[in-house]
């Protein structure tokens, strides 16, 4: 069982995320996209600063063909899922929203050009209030390997154990602070251009984002 976080630990992490990162601000630049009804180009932005190193394997037109095909498969999905929140998911193997998430997850990481790291990105700006992100560090913290194989579609996937493991540890911390206070006191640390930013696109950090800034800190301190 991973260590529980408190509220200080978890908002120093989210700070830190941005103090290291310079690629941070990608996402709610392609949030914006997305919100502006460009899929594809804020899904292409936020995979090829993000998953880079995976997406120069292929040309440039495959990763924009396959976010396309796939955002057409899953959308109904995904708009169905934004009404849910994380924290109060039922992630038990034949619960609908687990078995719909499972799905979501499993079309978009089995495009050769997208992978598991960037589904669960794409996912995770797609539809934030549900998904969220990690990469191949993340994963080894929280004891899961991901492959870079042809997939067969089995639940619960290792992406639904992860979220089980994400939500055991982090949901404790909504019984001291909701979300949007967690989000507040997250801001208010932001460097004033980043949130000066922020207000100006009507951005805000959902749970599972903030979840994923920690998660990386945290992962980045042993990598």
């Amino acid at each position: 069982m991973m260590n529980k976080v408190s509220q200080k630990e978890f908002l120093d992490g989210c700070k830190r995320y941005h103090e290291i990162e310079p690629r941070a601000i990608t996402y709610p630049i392609a949030y914006l996209l997305v919100n502006k009804n460009c899929i594809t180009e804020g899904v292409r932005l936020l995979l090829a600063s993000w998953n880079n190193r995976y997406v120069q394997r292929f040309k440039n037109d495959k990763l924009v063909d396959d976010i396309e095909e796939v955002w057409e498969e899953t959308k109904d999905d995904i708009k169905n899922l934004r009404g849910k929140r994380f924290e109060n998911l039922e992630l038990s193997a034949q619960n609908e929203d687990a078995l719909k998430i499972d799905h979501v997850f499993w079309e978009w990481s089995s495009r050769e050009s997208i992978s598991d790291v960037g589904a669960a990105k794409a996912l995770g700006l797609l539809c934030p209030s549900v998904f969220v992100m990690w990469d191949n560090n993340i994963a080894k913290k929280y004891k899961i390997n991901i492959h870079y194989e042809p997939k067969t579609f089995n639940k619960p996937s290792t992406y639904i154990g992860f979220l089980r493991k994400v939500q055991e540890r982090f949901k404790p911390l909504l019984s001291e602070c909701s979300p949007q206070d967690l989000w507040e006191k997250h801001c208010l640390e932001l460097r004033e251009e980043d949130r000066s930013f922020y207000y100006k696109i009507s951005f805000v950090e959902t749970f599972p984002k903030m979840i994923d800034e920690f998660n990386y800190s945290e992962a980045k301190k042993v990598a």
